[in-house]
């Protein structure tokens, strides 16, 4: 259960040479660029307002959907 996690982590701290060496091997050194290199190449805050949207109106529509549908077998055979 705890492996992909691990290797998630581990991975993301390499530089691309050691990535290349051994997927399982720990970071000989902690590259926290990676981090912020990710960051500004993904645009983080047009992805986390894009998630953000998309979660409120699946959750809206489902509590609206399934309320209405918990009406309906409830009183209904």
């Amino acid at each position: 259960m705890l492996v992909p996690f691990y290797l998630v982590v581990t991975n993301s701290l390499k530089s691309l040479n050691s990535l290349t060496k051994g997927v399982f091997d720990p970071p000989f050194e902690w590259k926290w660029s990676n981090y912020v290199y990710a960051y500004k190449k993904m645009n983080y805050q047009i992805s986390l307002r894009n998630t953000v949207i998309v979660e409120i109106v699946a959750n809206t529509g489902l509590t609206i959907f399934g309320s209405m549908a918990g009406y309906w077998l409830e009183r209904h055979d």
